[in-house]
């Protein structure tokens, strides 16, 4: 008999380790394997993108591809789930339209009913209604005492300049004060040592993350112009930030007498779940940073 309950929680005990073993191996999974992607676009008087994202040696892969029309795929193993233009989707789209229109339908039939059971009322009782409201605004306005009307001219002008003046000046006021305060605060937080570590945190971590999701290859040239030099100038300015990270295998060529846009563009990098995770604990780890997080919010 103990025989029997030993086989039995020994069966169980594997099936448990089993189990926890396949846990483990998902969790790394997702953790550890990385996410794929690759674009290739191109634009000569269009738009042509197609776009993939693969994970675990494809078991997993996304594919879009634009041009002029969207088309999903999705696959789990090789098999298509999304079938862009399939009978199903044709199906429903037709169906949502016939559910469209019965229900504007419907609202049409309501409107029409209660515009017939609350007739209008007749152009001469809206006339008569508005020389009664009329007669008693003049009344009012009559009865009101007026005490500039007993003011000469240059008074009331003067009274209305000293009140714009006034106002004018205590608004002025208020918004440099209020801009003063936040100087002083801003002032106050960059000097706190804490908040210029959590600040030196921020940058280093931020700057790891950014590394780490941008892609690794770009391949590709862009022409580009535009009638005012001035726009090119700014958007050449824009690009050399990151020009320096794919300058070997990618161009931008800039015509500053012309207006014109042509690309090729070929990129790829991945995305590792674990690495961002890592990186967005060690900030959340920082006590400081938590303390302002939870002043934020409020």
């Amino acid at each position: 008999m103990l025989h029997i309950i030993w086989l039995v929680l020994k069966i169980i005990g594997i099936i448990l380790l089993v189990l926890l073993g396949l846990l483990v191996a998902v969790l790394a999974a997702v953790l550890l394997v990385p996410l794929r992607y690759r674009a290739d676009g191109s634009y000569h008087g269009r738009p042509v993108v197609t776009a993939k994202v693969t994970w675990l040696l494809h078991i997993l892969s996304l594919k879009a591809v634009y041009d002029e029309e969207l088309d999903l795929s999705f696959r789990i193993f090789g098999f298509r789930l999304l079938k862009p233009g399939s009978r199903k989707e044709e199906e429903v789209e037709e169906e949502l339209i016939l559910q469209s229109q019965e229900l504007m339908n419907q609202l049409e039939e309501e409107i029409t009913e209660e515009a017939k059971a609350e007739p209008l009322p007749h152009p001469e009782e809206k006339k008569a209604e508005r020389q009664k409201t009329v007669k008693k605004e003049r009344k009012a306005e009559a009865s009101e005492p007026d005490a500039e009307s007993d003011s000469p001219l240059p008074v009331k002008w003067w009274k209305k300049l000293k009140a714009f003046l006034s106002g004018f000046y205590y608004r002025i006021k208020d918004q440099f004060l209020s801009i003063q305060e936040k100087f002083e605060k801003g002032k106050e937080f960059l000097q706190d040592e804490e908040n210029k570590k959590t600040i030196r945190l921020l940058w280093k971590n931020g700057k790891k993350l950014l590394k780490h999701l941008l892609p690794r290859k770009v391949k590709g040239e862009v022409i580009f112009g535009f009638d005012d030099p001035y726009i090119t100038g700014q958007i050449l300015s824009a690009a050399s930030v990151f020009y320096p990270l794919y300058a070997r295998q990618f161009k931008i060529c800039p015509m500053f007498d012309q207006s014109v846009l042509e690309a090729e563009v070929s990129l790829k990098g991945r995305i590792r779940i674990g690495t961002v995770l890592f990186i967005l604990l060690q900030v959340y780890c920082n006590k400081n940073f938590r303390v302002l997080l939870k002043r934020w919010r409020g």
